[in-house]
């Protein structure tokens, strides 16, 4: 039996078994009460709605998200893949440090690579992200007279891939 079948024979009940004054207060109550019900059913239909709606978006989400997930982990790996190695335009920056065997301004190398101190500073940018050189600052007998105290100078990996490309009978100037 529904809840509106129940509200009926309760009201029949009502009116068949009370007079006056208090059939009346007791309708007015029961369709109160009613009113009450039907609003909360209402208001709880629109809740399930909202959830429904709420529900669908997040699995909208989590469908994105392990797409984008997917598309970092990609990125990710390509980045890993373009610092394996260096670019090929800065091979010649690697090669003379390595031959030098001490760090230099970027001045110095674009100097000894014949190359223009803008575009030297850019591939040490990119050999630095690629962890092939890291920035040095120079001391004592290091520093320079003129010009920047601050350059460039090999890795462990910047070292390990020069001798890796030249073969193991290459190795640096000693300082």
């Amino acid at each position: 039996m529904s809840m509106l079948e129940q509200w009926q024979k309760l009201d029949d009940l009502i009116v068949d078994l009370t007079k006056g004054k208090v059939k009346a207060e007791l309708r007015n109550q029961l369709a109160l009460t009613r009113e009450q019900v039907e609003a909360y059913q209402a208001q709880s239909d629109q809740q399930d709605e909202t959830l429904a709606r709420q529900l669908s978006r997040i699995e909208e989400l989590e469908q994105a998200n392990k797409e984008l997930a997917g598309r970092v982990h990609e990125l990710e790996a390509q980045l890993r893949d373009e610092q394996a190695s260096p670019p090929d335009e800065a091979l010649p920056i690697l090669m003379f440090l390595f031959s030098q065997g001490v760090g230099m301004t970027v001045e110095e190398i674009a100097d000894a690579a014949n190359h223009q101190s803008s575009a030297v500073e850019y591939y040490c940018g990119q050999l630095e992200k690629g962890r092939f050189l890291r920035q040095c600052r120079f001391h004592g007998e290091q520093r320079r007279l003129y010009g920047s105290d601050c350059g460039y100078i090999l890795t462990q990996k910047g070292r390990a891939w020069v001798m890796e490309q030249s073969g193991p009978s290459h190795t640096p100037a000693e300082s």
